[in-house]
């Protein structure tokens, strides 16, 4: 969630409305859970909800109720050891984390776009992911030295 959203929840509760606000995440820890109540949010759900229990929770908060309805528990990845995978996997990794395409990865290793999906797809293999976002969360988790966006060296041309 965005700080500039707990701004705007604070601004919305500051107006005299019926209308109550929502805050639909895929964040589940509770100092969000906590800020954003306090900012005047009437709920926080977790975007793992089934649809009916979205539809549940929505009908609560309209009927004036505060709901707060997290889902179920996010399947736990398995833990591997950075030291587990190869140096090129764990460089293509914190790329992904990153941000950088495979096209772009090949360009800064100087490899193929075909050779960096396959360095993709068994550090996947080995860290028991299937998406990109949750290799992402994985090198978080991990500690792997991700550079924000707007530190990205130049590809070469």
């Amino acid at each position: 969630m965005l700080i500039d959203s707990i701004g705007l929840l604070t601004r919305l509760s500051e107006v005299p409305t019926t209308t109550r606000t929502v805050v639909l995440s895929t964040e589940r820890t509770h100092a969000l859970v906590t800020v954003a109540l306090a900012a005047g949010a009437s709920g926080y759900l977790s975007m793992t909800l089934s649809p009916a229990e979205l539809v549940d929770a929505l009908v609560a908060v309209a009927a004036g109720d505060t709901v707060v309805a997290l889902g179920p528990e996010p399947e736990l990845l398995p833990v591997v050891p950075p030291g587990e995978l190869s140096r090129r996997e764990l460089e293509v990794l914190t790329l992904i984390g990153s941000g950088y395409s495979n096209g772009e990865i090949g360009l800064r290793l100087y490899l193929s776009e075909n050779t960096v999906k396959t360095y993709v797809r068994t550090a996947y293999r080995k860290i028991g992911v299937t998406r990109r976002a949750h290799a992402v969360r994985w090198a978080v988790d991990h500690g792997l030295r991700l550079k924000p966006l707007g530190e990205r060296a130049r590809s070469r041309v």
